[in-house]
C-alpha cells in the first residue's frame, strides 16, 4: 500500500511548493486543507481503478497505482520544468533529505520505545508529514516563502508571533 500511495504524497507536497512560489494559482484547492482533498480524491479514483484492474488481470493494484501516480507526477514535473533552476533542485534535495532523516529518526525512536500504534503500516503517515514539514521549513526559512498552513498562519497574523530572522 505504501508504494501505491507514495507518488501521491510527493505530488501533494510538490504542488504545495509550486503554489508557494506562484507557479500554480493560490486557491482553497491548492493549499491545506483543500490540496489534501484533491490528492486524496485523485488517489482514491486511481486506487479503485487499480483494484478493478487487478480483478481483471494479474497486475497487482499497488503496481498500477504506483505507475499511475508516477505518470501524473512526471506530467506535473514536465509542465514546470522550464521554471526550475539549479538552486531550486538543491533546495528540493534538501527537503527530501531532511524528510528522510526525520522519518528515520522517528522510526527508530518509535521502535525503541515499542510504540505499537506507530509500527508497520501505521507509520506511513509520518514520512508524509515530514515531507510536508520539511518543505514548509525550507521554503519559509530559506526561500522567503510565507506560511500557508492555517494554524501557524493564524498565530503569525493574530497573535503576532514573529519567525526568527536569519542574519
Amino acid at each position: 500500500f505504501f508504494l501505491a500511495v507514495l507518488p501521491f504524497i510527493v505530488l501533494g507536497s510538490f504542488m504545495r511548493s509550486l503554489v508557494d512560489f506562484n507557479k500554480l494559482p493560490y486557491s482553497f484547492w491548492t493549499v491545506s486543507p483543500g490540496i489534501y482533498l484533491v490528492i486524496a480524491g485523485i488517489f482514491l479514483i486511481v486506487l479503485a481503478l487499480s483494484i478493478f484492474l487487478q480483478k481483471q488481470t494479474n497486475i497487482w493494484y499497488w503496481q498500477t497505482s504506483l505507475i499511475s501516480g508516477s505518470i501524473i507526477l512526471t506530467g506535473l514535473i514536465i509542465y514546470v520544468a522550464p521554471l526550475i533552476r539549479l538552486h531550486n533542485l538543491l533546495f528540493g534535495g534538501a527537503v527530501i533529505l531532511l524528510a528522510i532523516t526525520a522519518s528515520v529518526i522517528l522510526y527508530f525512536i518509535f521502535k525503541t520505545l515499542s510504540l505499537t500504534w506507530a509500527q508497520g503500516l501505521s507509520f506511513i503517515i509520518f514520512p508524509a508529514h515530514m515531507l510536508d514539514a520539511s518543505s514548509t521549513f525550507i521554503a519559509v526559512d530559506f526561500l522567503n516563502a510565507i506560511e500557508k498552513h492555517p494554524l501557524p498562519l493564524l498565530f503569525f497574523q493574530r497573535i503576532c508571533l514573529m519567525p526568527v530572522q536569519h542574519s
